[in-house]
């Protein structure tokens, strides 16, 4: 008989070994489970949340155990934790008697490492067999795990009612706020959530839910683990009514962030400034509420560290649009949209780095006839010739179009491509064409901050032994100077267009004058049929960029840059500059003395007046000036009459002309589409001449049409096809032009 015991004995602690062997094995796959991805700011504030694939709200496991949670959860639980070895004789049997005592299973008399092994295994039907493999995996636990990490591995698995797992999802579902914050009173509301998570929570059965907490609070008072004081105090906080709503006020950028992941954890520290991000939200938001009565609904507001890249704020759309049919869910900032003039200062940094021109350089401001493109000046007038910078300055159309036609459309494609713009990645250069420089491309506010931010990295790299070496892949990435060589472009032309373009500092729009209270660099763009408004800022600490428009593509009148994105744009870099920040420092290195005609900005002749300047390359390209003539023994500034018709109407400067007179209209081979009237008859044309102080006379494919006389315009009839318009002045110079009407 004795032998039967001892094998029985035996027996049965050889199979206890074999489970827990078997379970310690078991567990190298028992955490494996889905989370909630989570989302904090700079600071490690939680900005946005998602329940976890299983539908759960079930955030990444929390490493501190707070202290009056600990307290809680031990007094209610398992008040011999720290002694027992998984399983609790003591509890057992107290467990036994109080069954026995009321006829029915009152107490389990689970540990807390059991009752985690319970999670473990799926909350399998409760009968003998499991609960033998419960107290095997308990010891199994125990065996592999400290104490400190099986409290904190049922503290995150544990349940606390509804679809809420694990205590940080349920500080933040019932309380608002992270377990670093939970008082006496939620730390003893949670702890007995556990229990009986299926029958009482916040929003169902208040009353009991309240009552087992105040229970929980007199039993810690009574083991003396809080004081009278705490005890009261405790007891005066109210029981939350319902779950409340995980914060969701970025949630544009929640979606980014999420699309974008790929870390191993789902707990993802971004680094968004919330104070930052409330501003920009405020700030857009009051000023799309003044554009909603012009029935202009979006806008969106990027703003990024010009140090790091960091995102510091990130406002997809338009705060004010809740509920509303104006697709408040489309991300803005990540939407391609035509650019506008955006991509013009590029442009202009280019043509500097290659000395192509200087930024005094005058540029032709004249009327353009080009293939199925006729590019006007936004203001529709000409100023004949523009410096440069003044062309810059106030983003006209024509010189830039006529700067792209000498750079090479091909060229500037290329130089997009390597700022990694993914405009240049869409279609081949002859698909855009010279409108490529007037929004002729599509991009996102996302690519336009990054660009700026290359652009800005660029120069203060060439200034600095630091390279920025980020790897948040959520932020904007830098444009390595020791690896972008191909790019081909000049710090120096950088640091030039900046200034260039930080030179204004006020904005008058709508009736009200804006000012900036520090140097920015600002540029503006507005899309062909008014439906884009862009604003982008470059100072030395953010790069901002402001979209204002329709998400749909709607058009409106007043829907420029000008006067909708730029507003926003100067009151958030007055709000992110309280003190005037440092600008960028000067390239000094990539910076050559040249003499240049003081008057027209090109490479002086011998009938120039000289001027002395730093160029961006020392193997320039400026042309000879082309203006300076030697007439009568006198140098005298020359244009062709064009030029000088426009450039005489807005510079006191007098110029005189090699010619007597120009067609200005139509131009030599142009293409002419002209629609019929109401009464079924082709429209008439109106042909422009410039002269000055003559008769002109003119003929229309070979027949006598009129004269003009001080203003030359003359409106003719068209014939399909080919037409030849011929004028000649009082002392028979003649000109003429061949075009097609279609």
């Amino acid at each position: 008989m004795i032998k039967i015991l001892k094998f029985i004995f035996f027996s049965t602690i050889i199979i206890i070994l074999i489970t827990i062997t078997y379970q310690l094995l078991y567990l190298n796959h028992d955490f494996n489970t889905s989370y909630s991805i989570t989302i904090y700011d700079q600071k490690k504030q939680l900005i946005g949340a998602r329940v976890a694939k299983d539908g759960q709200w079930r955030f990444t496991d929390t490493k501190s155990i707070p202290s009056h949670f600990e307290k809680s959860i031990l007094s209610f639980e398992d008040a011999n934790f720290y002694l027992h070895p998984g399983i609790d004789p003591k509890g057992i049997v107290r467990a036994i008697y109080l069954n026995l005592k009321n006829g029915k299973i009152v107490s389990g008399g689970s540990t807390i490492t059991m009752q985690l092994a319970r999670i473990l295994r799926g909350y399998k039907r409760r009968n003998i067999y499991e609960k033998y493999m419960e107290a095997c995996l308990a010891i199994a636990l125990e065996l592999k795990y400290t104490k400190e990490e099986i409290l904190l591995k049922y503290m995150n698995t544990a349940p606390f009612g509804g679809n809420v797992v694990g205590i940080d999802a349920a500080a933040w579902r019932y309380f608002g706020h992270s377990i670093s914050n939970l008082t006496l009173s939620e730390s003893a509301c949670l702890a007995v959530l556990p229990n009986a998570p299926s029958l009482i929570h916040p929003g169902k059965n208040k009353e009991k839910l309240k009552n087992k907490r105040n229970k929980l609070l007199k039993k810690l008072l009574k083991e003396k683990k809080i004081s009278n004081s705490e005890y009261k105090l405790a007891l005066l906080e109210k029981i939350p009514e319902k779950p409340k709503q995980l914060p969701n006020d970025f949630f544009h950028y929640f979606n980014y962030i999420s699309k974008s992941h790929t870390h191993n954890s789902d707990k993802i520290i971004t680094t968004l400034d919330s104070q930052i991000q409330k501003k920009g939200n405020d700030i857009l938001s009051k000023h799309l509420k003044r554009h909603s009565a012009n029935f202009i609904f979006n806008g969106c507001v990027l703003i990024i560290d010009n140090t790091t890249g960091a995102i510091k704020a990130y406002v997809g759309n338009n705060p004010n649009l809740i509920n509303s049919a104006n697709s408040p869910m489309v991300d803005m900032i990540q939407a391609n949209r035509s650019t506008g003039s955006v991509i013009k200062p590029i442009l202009f940094a280019q043509a500097l780095s290659e000395g192509i021109i200087t930024t005094s350089s005058l540029l032709e401001d004249i009327p353009i006839y080009l293939k199925k493109f006729t590019p006007k000046n936004f203001n529709e007038h000409f100023d004949g010739l523009v410096s440069a910078k003044e062309a810059l300055k106030r983003s006209l159309n024509i010189p830039f179009v006529k700067l792209l036609q000498e750079y090479g459309v091909e060229k500037f494609h290329n130089n997009l491509t390597e700022l990694d713009m993914q405009i240049a990645t869409r279609f081949e250069p002859d698909h855009y064409g010279l409108s490529l420089i007037l929004g002729g491309a599509e991009t996102s506010p996302w690519e336009i901050g990054n660009t700026y931010f290359k652009l800005s990295q660029f120069l203060k790299q060439s200034t600095s032994n630091d390279v920025l070496e980020n790897n948040d892949i959520y932020s904007v990435k830098p444009l390595n100077i020791r690896k972008k060589r191909s790019l081909n472009l000049s710090p120096a032309a950088i640091f030039q267009t900046f200034n260039v373009l930080a030179e204004k500092k006020h904005l008058e729009a709508q009736g009200q004058t804006y000012h900036l209270n520090q140097k920015v660099a600002w540029k503006t763009g507005t899309s062909f049929g008014f439906r884009d408004g862009w604003c982008v800022g470059v100072s030395n600490d953010y790069i901002v960029v402001v979209w204002v428009g329709n998400a749909d593509g709607e058009g409106r009148p007043n829907l420029t840059g000008s006067l909708t994105a730029a507003p926003v744009l100067f009151d958030i870099m007055n709000v992110l500059h309280k003190k005037s920040p440092s600008w960028f420092k000067k390239p000094f290195e990539y910076l050559y003395p040249i003499t240049i005609c003081k008057e027209t900005g090109y490479r002086p002749s011998r009938f120039c007046d000289i001027d002395s300047i730093k160029l961006c390359t020392n193997k320039p390209k400026v042309k000879t000036c082309p203006y300076h003539k030697k007439i009568n023994d006198k140098a005298i500034f020359v244009t062709s009459p064009i030029i000088s018709y426009y450039y005489n109407q807005t510079n006191v400067l007098s110029s005189i002309t090699n010619k007597r007179f120009q067609i200005i209209a139509p131009r030599n081979n142009q293409s002419i589409f002209l629609p019929k009237n109401l009464a079924n008859k082709q429209n008439s044309f109106i042909a422009k001449a410039v002269c000055k102080d003559q008769i002109l006379f003119w003929q229309l494919n070979g027949v006598f049409i009129g004269t003009t006389k001080l203003k030359h315009e003359i409106n003719i009839g068209l014939r399909k096809g080919k037409n030849h318009l011929s004028v000649t002045d009082e002392y028979g110079n003649t000109e003429s032009v061949i075009f097609t009407v279609i």
